[in-house]
């Protein structure tokens, strides 16, 4: 065997194992990015989807959006439900002492709250029915006006504020704020 025949298997074998070197380096950013893809933590979301009166009781219809490939673990809801009257409409004296204000009011109605736990499985939606509660005197006035003007004017302008906490096995949410949503009642 010539010299220059065995520099030239010499050259092959490195070849072979350079590319060897280069499918491993592949083969670990492609673990690592799909690694991180599906472990790195997407925000949950919470909305507002409807709310149904029934006697004199308002429930709340909600989603939990787990956007994860891992399940999320959501408990204590504290949503707030505002009134948003339009100008001009009646509004009951009691209501927070009915406090003027310059442009667009908003009245509390009532909280939805639980201390129910929740678990939404990955990448799934789950819908959670809540009940209002009247924190104080004040809301079941604004309450009263707010029907009084569904019935005279027809739609009424609601809006959601509120949050959840939220955590996995492998992250702590801590506090998911619900996504603003105005929704209108007749």
């Amino acid at each position: 065997m010539s010299k220059s025949h065995y520099n030239l298997l010499l050259d092959k074998e490195e070849d072979k194992k350079n590319i060897r070197k280069v499918g491993y380096v592949c083969l670990f950013y492609i673990i690592l990015f799909t690694s991180c893809f599906f472990l790195i933590p997407r925000e949950p979301y919470l909305y507002f989807e409807n709310v149904i009166v029934n006697n004199n009781t308002l429930t709340g219809n909600f989603i939990l959006k787990n956007n994860n490939y891992y399940s999320v673990y959501w408990k204590n809801p504290k949503i707030n439900l505002y009134w948003l009257p339009y100008d001009g409409e009646e509004i009951n004296e009691n209501c927070y002492n009915h406090n003027p204000c310059d442009k667009m009011c908003e009245y509390i109605l009532g909280e939805f709250h639980s201390e129910e736990h929740y678990q939404t499985p990955m990448l799934t939606t789950k819908s959670i029915e809540l009940e209002m509660y009247f924190p104080d005197k004040y809301c079941k006035y604004c309450y009263s006006s707010m029907l009084i003007n569904t019935k005279k004017n027809s739609y009424q302008r609601l809006l959601t504020k509120g949050k959840i906490k939220a955590k996995s096995e492998i992250t702590k949410f801590s506090n998911v704020h619900i996504t603003e949503t105005y929704y209108y009642l007749n």
